[in-house]
This record gives C-alpha cells, sequence and structure tokens, in this order.
C-alpha cells in the first residue's frame, strides 16, 4: 500500500479508472516517474500496477492488461558476477578466520563463507541446515531445504540442489 501511496498515487494515472486506461497513459506515467525515481523503483511500481490490472482483467473490469506492452519502463541489466580467483579466496578466507579467533560472531562469519565457498552451495541452503542434517560420523552434510529472503523454509527448487556432501 505505501508503494501505490508514493509511486502510483501522486500521478494523474491514479485518476484514471482501469477500464479506460491505455497504454499511452501507462507509457506517460513511466515518463513521469523518470524524474523522482530510480529504475529499479519503476520496475517495482510497473510489476505491482501490472499485477493490479491483472486482477481488473481476472474479475471483469477490463478485458486486456497493457501494462505489460510498457515500451518506456528501465530495462533489467543484470551485473556481470566476478568471482574471487582461488588466491583471493584463500586470502579471505585466512583474514576471517584471523578475525574469528576472538570473536563468536565472527568465527560463524568465517565458517559461514568457508562453506559456501568450499562446497558451492547456496547462501539460503546453509541457513536451512539443522543439526540432523550433519553426520559426524560419515563426514557428511544432507540439504534438504532452503531459506528464502523473507526466512521462509522451502525445499530448493532443483532437485541438484538437495543431496548429500561429503566433508572432511
Amino acid at each position: 500500500l505505501d508503494q501505490i501511496n508514493i509511486r502510483i498515487k501522486p500521478y494523474k494515472i491514479s485518476k484514471i479508472k482501469a477500464s479506460k486506461l491505455t497504454l499511452l497513459d501507462c507509457e506517460d506515467w513511466v515518463r513521469e516517474m523518470k524524474k523522482d525515481h530510480s529504475k529499479y523503483s519503476i520496475r517495482r511500481a510497473v510489476h505491482e500496477l501490472k499485477t493490479f490490472m491483472e486482477y481488473a482483467r481476472l474479475i471483469g473490469a477490463m478485458s486486456y492488461n497493457m501494462v505489460g506492452d510498457i515500451t518506456n519502463k528501465p530495462k533489467h541489466y543484470s551485473r556481470k558476477i566476478v568471482p574471487y580467483s582461488v588466491d583471493e579466496l584463500n586470502m579471505f578466507l585466512e583474514k576471517a578466520e584471523e578475525w574469528g579467533v576472538e570473536d563468536y560472531y565472527r568465527k560463524v562469519e568465517y565458517l559461514t563463507f568457508n562453506f559456501l565457498a568450499k562446497t558451492g552451495r547456496r547462501r539460503g541452503e546453509a541457513l536451512a541446515l539443522k543439526w540432523d542434517n550433519v553426520d559426524f560420523d560419515k563426514n557428511e552434510i544432507t540439504i534438504e531445504e532452503t531459506v528464502n529472503e523473507k526466512l521462509d523454509v522451502n525445499r530448493p527448487k532443483t532437485e541438484e540442489s538437495m543431496g548429500t556432501i561429503s566433508v572432511s
């Protein structure tokens, strides 16, 4: 609701009934938003409007949701991920280990980074681990769940993410 108050209500698009809204109205709204909002904010606002308009279409208030046709919304460009080299990773882990010598929380961070770096697992998979997932006798960790940014615990998205990894 706050997002609607910030990104939609201040603009003339908020005064137009869903059944009367045109693609031109939507593109004018995006053009106006570009003066005051980041690309990310605009993409979120367009997504929110698209969701609202899809609901209006489903209940019969309109026959077509044109929001998906907006051509002037900012494009999303993925950042290129540049992984550490082996030397950089080792240097990072050594420094993290040093920080963890006298600080419990830093030690937990070091162990987490070390686990992620050496197993290739995802952050959410590490956060979902429980003691039941660790077999000290076999030196194995079983991945069965993952945690998302809302802290919901779910099964991993792919079967490849589940499984047992050896740690020694």
